[in-house]
């Protein structure tokens, strides 16, 4: 907080290594990095802060601050090093928008030893940065695997199913109540019966988040205690005894004891004949103080499942199972929502597209019912 109310201030802004191009109206400070707080300035402190460019990217630069304390009550004339750390720095034109700037390259780095390595360490802390971003935004696309970020991209990625679940636009697509009537398509691979073994609702929100996103939510009603139903549906070993869609999944790589990065293959979502698509995902499952479980499962992009031209690379953001108990403590309440890049399958955004899609994850709903 000191280092952040330091550099927030109009002096601070005004005085950075980055200057003001021609046209700047205004210095924004966008972002505060990788900061490092080595000890506390006390009352009566005089602090200077030196700048230093490290990498100028198209519309921001990375300055690095240096924050240094004088005890002037105390006569210390030396310096102390307080804090460290970086920011990135928009210059804003009139319009309130970002001044084009020129990227600068490895070779503008002069004779200094140390800049050429600060040059090339920015850009390695701007790529986390960008991966961050999209961690808790709404942009569609596969995420790059990274180690170091690991345990961040993990806890967004079951966030991600949280936040779609509590979304409220939802257009009810079919609802079938326990020992209603089932469509006949749907009883045949209902093992002979033609009623539905559970409160099962269908319902769609079109253009998520105002992007060419289509996401269907399943909601059932089940007499399975909720530690069962998650033992269930965290393994993606068992998933083939239910998931009638699901045509190959293994286990990846296993990352600590509640995430896994997993290839699945599914026949086409919208029941037409073409490729069947294949998912490069990282899995994470937790289960909540308030007796509930989410299992999330988002597209990453990874070595160890590069595309395969025998499959259509389908990308989903976080996707997966919120696990409720009832309120009489006996059964679950499941919400299986899912979040896909319709263009990527070859479907649209609209009620009759997800109608369709809908009802091509129905045998897999059942099945797991079924199974439970």
């Amino acid at each position: 907080a000191e280092f952040a109310s330091i550099l927030s201030s109009r002096q601070a802004k005004a005085s950075l290594a980055g200057g003001r191009p021609a046209g700047a109206v205004q210095v924004h400070i966008e972002a505060i990095d990788a900061l490092h707080f080595i000890s506390p300035s006390k009352t009566g402190d005089r602090i200077s802060l030196h700048g230093h460019v490290t990498r100028v990217f198209g519309t921001s630069m990375e300055v690095e601050i240096s924050v240094r304390a004088y005890d002037v009550a105390g006569g210390q004339e030396s310096a102390r090093h307080i804090n460290n750390g970086f920011l990135v720095v928009q210059v804003l034109g009139g319009d309130g928008q970002p001044l084009a700037l020129r990227p600068s390259r490895a070779d503008m780095t002069g004779d200094d030893p140390e800049s050429r390595p600060r040059h090339e360490a920015a850009a390695s802390r701007e790529a986390v940065r960008a991966l961050r971003r999209q961690m808790g935004s709404l942009q569609a696309g596969a995420m790059t695997w990274s180690e170091d970020l690991k345990e961040e991209m993990c806890i967004c990625n079951l966030w991600g199913v949280l936040r779609i679940s509590h979304v409220d636009e939802w257009h009810e697509l079919a609802a079938m109540p326990r020992g209603s009537p089932l469509p006949a398509p749907l009883a045949a691979l209902n093992a002979g019966s033609d009623v539905s073994p559970a409160d099962i609702a269908l319902s769609a929100n079109l253009c998520t988040w105002g992007l060419p996103l289509l996401s269907i939510r399943g909601c059932l009603s089940v007499d399975t205690p909720p530690p069962l139903v998650f033992e269930l549906l965290k393994s993606p070993e068992r998933r083939a005894a239910w998931d009638v869609l699901l045509k190959e999944g293994r286990l990846v790589r296993q990352i600590g004891p509640d995430n896994a990065i997993v290839h699945e293959v599914f026949e086409p979502l919208s029941g037409d004949l073409g490729r069947p698509h294949d998912y490069a995902l990282i899995s994470s499952w937790r289960c909540e103080s308030d007796g509930s479980y989410v299992i999330a499962s988002r597209s990453i992009v990874v070595e160890e499942v590069p595309p395969s031209p025998q499959y259509q690379r389908g990308e989903v953001l976080p996707s997966g199972w919120w696990i409720q108990p009832q309120t009489d403590g006996t059964g679950s309440e499941l919400t299986y929502v899912i979040q896909m890049r319709a263009e990527l399958l070859g479907v649209g955004t609209d009620i009759a597209s997800a109608r369709k899609v809908a009802f091509s994850l129905m045998p897999s709903l059942l099945g797991l019912v079924r199974l439970l």
